[in-house]
């Protein structure tokens, strides 16, 4: 779970609902939910995909990067906009796979509980050696091919 946390939150300017950015986008700007993984608020006319929202924000970095001098000017003029999901069914598919994901280490988690349940936690023997109840010790050698 930490794992998805540190890729899903520290990714995304520490916000976890990837799939709904963009939801409430009708209520915005002033509405709840309406902030950005950019950190900016939304709005239809500066909603874009996430290629195009990538490429907008590496072209003004690269801008501020050759002119840090210019970098308020560059804020200004150059705005990346931001990016959303409005799309319902994509929304319950990314809400899936998250839980795929979070199913697989819940099993880790109870696999984990079990040994450490199991595993004993005193200094006593912890093998033990049941003979078995289906036949004398000499049918049970010939058996198991000890004789």
């Amino acid at each position: 779970m930490v794992k998805e946390e540190c890729n899903v939150m520290s990714a995304y300017s520490g916000q976890m609902h990837l799939c709904d950015f963009g939801k409430d986008i009708q209520s915005c700007p002033d509405g709840p939910n309406c902030v950005g993984p950019g950190g900016t608020r939304y709005s239809y006319p500066r909603l874009y995909s996430y290629n195009m929202w990538m490429l907008r924000t590496f072209v003004r970095d690269s801008l501020k990067g050759v002119f840090p001098h210019q970098a308020d000017k560059i804020d200004e003029i150059a705005d990346p906009g931001e990016w959303g999901l409005e799309n319902h069914y994509c929304r319950m598919l990314c809400a899936f796979l998250f839980m795929v994901s979070v199913v697989d280490d819940l099993k880790g988690l109870t696999s984990m509980l079990m040994l450490t349940i199991s595993v004993p936690n005193r200094a006593d023997m912890w093998i033990d050696f049941d003979l078995p109840d289906w036949g004398d010790k000499k049918y049970v050698k010939q058996v198991r091919g000890s004789e």
